[in-house]
């Protein structure tokens, strides 16, 4: 049996459960993920997409990512066995389907036809796991209105799968009560929210910054507990970015499309004139020059032949970037 040292990961049975988790590695995600399409702040997608910071995913939250991936496979296994047919697995590849468009894109649930309301349409499948409170809104509001982040997800995945309906299944993680709505496809809205993010993805600074009192950078529940946006320190505090070639100025992300209008995206780097693969970009190297708006300070020096930078914080403090 093996001697388990309790003071180094802890000294409770939830402690040990968490560290099971937290070993898992996740890597950072290579395209902008389409789920987050409709989030408030055009910032908060571009640093995501460039690693601004690194993910932080505690043993909770892995646990908890795990918890809503059974409920999916339970789901989809309810559906059919209510007569559904439901392809949740691309047959081509074997994996989930996967859309995407340039350096954008997603994984989808599955594509289900039968469903009761209209037996003959083909519907985009889309499952969710949330608390009695979003559960509440939803039956009050429907979709568009109580989780307009959800609602913009299945719009760009319908718009790039090329699928008219969406059958959204939410189920409740306090009573398991289920709530079912068909979406349909707003083809102005679904296209303005894909050519935004395309559009996110190929700017070299990030877009501006909003108000660090108000949402989406700070949530303030009524109780006065504050949630704030994973990058409020980066862009209101003093955190400064992670290292890696996609927060580099030298650093630039590609896209080729070829006959058959598939787009393939990539990167470069023109310090160095080659293209940087997946572990490159997370590596980086020596000659980091961070993109300077990105560093919530004022820039009061810069060489970029010696590649070397000094920012200067409103608190009087000093941040030099440079090869040594």
């Amino acid at each position: 049996m093996t001697k388990i040292n309790f003071e180094k990961i802890g000294t409770t049975t939830a402690d040990l459960i968490y560290q099971l988790h937290a070993k898992r590695r996740r890597r950072p995600s290579k395209r902008l993920g389409l789920s987050e399409a409709g989030h408030k702040c055009d910032r908060y997608l571009w640093l995501k997409f460039r690693w601004a910071l690194p993910a932080s995913f505690t043993g909770q939250r892995l646990r908890l990512l795990d918890t809503g991936n059974r409920e999916e496979r339970r789901v989809i296994a309810e559906l059919k066995r209510i007569g559904y047919h439901v392809v949740d697995k691309d047959p081509e590849t074997n994996r989930q389907f996967f859309v995407s468009l340039g350096h954008v894109g997603g994984m989808l649930d599955g594509k289900v036809t039968g469903v009761v309301e209209d037996p003959d349409t083909e519907h985009l499948l889309e499952l969710k796991s949330i608390n009695q409170k979003g559960m509440n809104r939803l039956q009050q509001r429907g979709l568009k209105s109580a989780k307009p982040e959800y609602w913009a997800q299945c719009q760009v995945y319908m718009h790039l799968a090329g699928i008219e309906r969406t059958l959204f299944v939410a189920v409740c993680k306090n009573d398991d009560s289920i709530y079912v709505e068909r979406v349909k496809r707003d083809d102005e809205k679904a296209r303005e929210l894909v050519d935004r993010v395309v559009q996110i993805t190929h700017e070299q600074s990030p877009p501006a910054k909003k108000s660090a009192d108000f949402p989406p950078c700070v949530y303030t529940s009524k109780d006065g507990t504050r949630w704030p946006c994973d990058f409020y320190d980066l862009c209101h505090g003093n955190q400064l970015p992670k290292r890696n070639c996609r927060t580099c100025c030298s650093a630039t992300p590609h896209v080729v499309v070829d006959s058959d209008d598939t787009s393939w995206p990539f990167w470069t780097c023109e310090l160095k004139g080659k293209v940087l693969d997946l572990r490159a970009q997370q590596r980086g190297c020596k000659d980091q020059l961070t993109i300077p708006p990105i560093i919530n300070a004022e820039l009061s020096a810069i060489d970029s032949d010696e590649r070397t930078a000094t920012y200067v914080f409103d608190n009087g403090d000093t941040y030099q970037e440079g090869r040594d």
